[in-house]
């Protein structure tokens, strides 16, 4: 029962801050209906996410709204990869952690600059990056317009929550689509996998060669059970080490471009 309400109240907080954004503000309204998750569990939520740092609440009464905080798109990005990839050893878990930390230092880093001055070189990514997106018709012309208007108008990067509202923003801050490189602990965490699976592997051969060795002398029914033991036995134990292993090689099969 404890395991069932935990679970659920996970997968709430999912929700919730997939909901969230770190550049735009929410009402309580709008996270209730964005999230799909009833009104007073979202208000609990929200009370312990701006007790832990992860949220942030402007204003006061019915004009109270909410961003994640650098801290909080972190939090978000390490549910997001595992949900995503499911992680059950030590390696997939520090790539989620790599990438949150990696997705807080790029909110961080977009709010210190809130109120640096916008230079000649950002306005430019800036006006490309809404070009590119305007030819693949994520908005018409006139909104095109009215968004370099806008850029146009903007002084300090601040202003350009405004700009990209609803749209994906220029990489000024970090490169927020590519993968972080992989941090030293997440190779380590992977190494350690490695090494764990290759134990495994040995320590299931020698039963595995005993079996073997038992059904080419075997004459009787006893000794082929006794043969059946320890081969299926080895082969039961190092099922999840050779599956993990044909997945690896399958995905790696899969994503080889054609010739």
């Amino acid at each position: 029962m404890l395991g069932a309400r935990m679970a659920e109240t996970t997968e709430a907080e999912y929700r919730l801050l997939n909901a969230m954004s770190e550049t735009t503000q929410y009402s309580l309204v709008e996270l209730v209906e964005s999230s799909g998750v009833r009104r007073e569990r979202v208000g609990r939520l929200l009370a312990e996410l701006i007790g832990d740092g992860y949220v942030t609440k402007y204003g006061q009464g019915e004009r109270t709204e909410y961003r994640l905080s650098p801290t909080g798109v972190g939090k978000r990005a390490m549910m997001r990869g595992i949900a995503k990839d499911g992680p059950v050893g030590w390696g997939e878990f520090l790539k989620a952690a790599s990438t949150a930390h990696h997705q807080a230092g790029i909110a961080a880093t977009r709010e210190q600059m809130a109120e640096v001055p916008l230079t000649d070189y950002d306005r430019d990514r800036c006006d490309a990056s809404l070009r590119l997106q305007h030819e693949q018709r994520a908005f018409d012309s006139a909104e095109l317009i009215r968004r370099q208007r806008m850029l146009a108008a903007a002084v300090t990067h601040g202003q350009l929550l405004d700009v990209f509202d609803g749209l994906q923003p220029p990489a000024l801050y970090g490169d927020e689509s590519a993968p972080p490189a992989a941090h030293p602990l997440q190779k380590a965490g992977s190494a350690l996998q490695t090494g764990f699976m290759v134990v495994r592997l040995l320590f299931c051969l020698p039963f595995f060669l005993a079996g073997i060795g038992i059904l080419t002398g075997a004459s009787k029914p006893e000794e082929y059970l006794g043969a059946a033991m320890f081969i299926g036995g080895s082969i039961f134990f190092a099922y999840p080490v050779l599956r993990t292993v044909f997945d690896k090689v399958w995905a790696s099969r899969t994503r080889r471009p054609p010739r």
